[in-house]
């Protein structure tokens, strides 16, 4: 884009003049060439003025207006990178997704084993605690029996000892 300062300013109506003077100077040039031409008047002058102040302004706008499109196809090319970027970005998304939902998926499944392993210990350590009660009864019966049969021991040694009195 070109630059508005206060310089440029000033160079317009510079330019303008130039221009002018260049044009009379052309056109001053034909006539003597060329004979019949017709003499430069003030309202030719002001039409030929008129004239280059539009095909400058015409000129500003068309370099104004190549800039913008410039910029409008760099804007494009951004949005079209940004469009590619979006669809990579969606595309990783679908696939996290995906890893996500299958994670939780296991996650469930691991989670529903887990409470029928924590039932199943439980039932087992109630099946230990129970065979850990009839350990405990079948030694208290033994230690029974093993007294009972000492004390028959006993008996039968002092039945022998009454029998061998007798």
């Amino acid at each position: 884009m070109k630059n508005d300062s206060p310089v440029n300013a000033f160079q317009k109506p510079i330019n303008l003049h130039h221009n002018l003077a260049l044009w009379q100077d052309i056109a001053a040039l034909k006539c003597t060439l060329f004979e019949g031409c017709a003499p430069i008047t003030a309202a030719n002058s002001t039409t030929e003025i008129a004239e280059l102040k539009w095909e400058e302004d015409k000129t500003t706008i068309v370099g104004k207006l190549e800039d913008l499109e410039a910029v409008k196809l760099n804007f494009e090319a951004d949005l079209n990178n940004m469009k590619v970027q979006q669809e990579a970005q969606g595309q990783k998304y679908h696939v996290l997704k995906a890893e996500l939902d299958a994670q939780w998926e296991y996650t469930k499944k691991m989670s529903e084993k887990m409470t029928v392993l924590k039932k199943k210990a439980a039932s087992l350590e109630e099946e230990h605690d129970a065979l850990n009660h009839d350990i405990k009864e079948f030694k208290h019966k033994m230690i029974v029996v093993e007294t009972e049969a000492n004390d028959n021991k006993v008996k039968k040694a002092q039945f022998e000892a009454q029998l061998q009195e007798v």
